[in-house]
């Protein structure tokens, strides 16, 4: 399992999620984003995964080539545990807000098909509909969307509006609510985590 953090937080924080889950079986690999200036944050660096404006969902404007690195960095990751004789398959990536992001475009690009790809508080970047679409192999990856319906920073409708583009992209979408939850995670989406986790891998 690959987890990537959302804006300015780092792989560390997200560490103990490992011990929750219990599957002591499973790798958890939790990378930390460089620290580079976020337009959002008025050119404050910060660990971020690539750039953007805001996050207004008729205003967001992702950086291609910020998003292109990071979506290397993680095929690289991928490609790396391959290597050591892992299937693809068994292979999942997770993120939140943020990190959710590139975890999508890592799928919507990827060269082979992977176990799935949980996205917890986050959007689809609309640079997605470039480049010819999703690969044929993103086609074959069953993508979860997990969002609070009192998320006040990545707010419910811009999860809603990604789910919507992500259909539309032919993706194997699907979307869950969290009623009352906001920007964070929460029990039960955990649970349901785990719950995916178990019959992926």
């Amino acid at each position: 399992v690959i987890w990537l953090h959302g804006l300015g937080d780092t792989g560390h924080t997200w560490s103990a999620v490992a011990s929750w889950l219990q599957m002591p079986w499973c790798k958890f690999i939790f990378p930390t984003a460089p620290a580079q200036p976020v337009s959002m944050k008025f050119g404050y660096a910060m660990p971020s995964w690539f750039d953007f404006n805001s996050l207004d969902v008729h205003d967001i404007d992702e950086d291609a080539e910020s998003m292109g690195v990071s979506v290397e960095y993680v095929h690289w990751l991928i490609a790396k545990e391959m290597k050591h004789g892992i299937n693809p398959q068994r292979i999942l990536v997770v993120g939140f807000a943020q990190g959710g992001s590139v975890a999508l475009m890592s799928a919507v690009r990827s060269r082979g098909r992977l176990g799935g790809i949980l996205a917890l508080s986050s959007w689809l970047p609309k640079i997605s509909l470039e480049g010819g679409g999703p690969t044929k192999a993103a086609l074959k990856i069953p993508f979860w969307f997990y969002h609070g319906t009192d998320d006040k920073v990545v707010k419910f409708e811009l999860g809603c509006e990604s789910y919507t583009r992500a259909l539309q992209l032919g993706l194997r979408a699907q979307f869950k609510q969290y009623e009352g939850l906001g920007h964070e995670y929460g029990s039960q989406e955990m649970i349901d985590v785990q719950k995916f986790f178990f019959r992926r891998i």
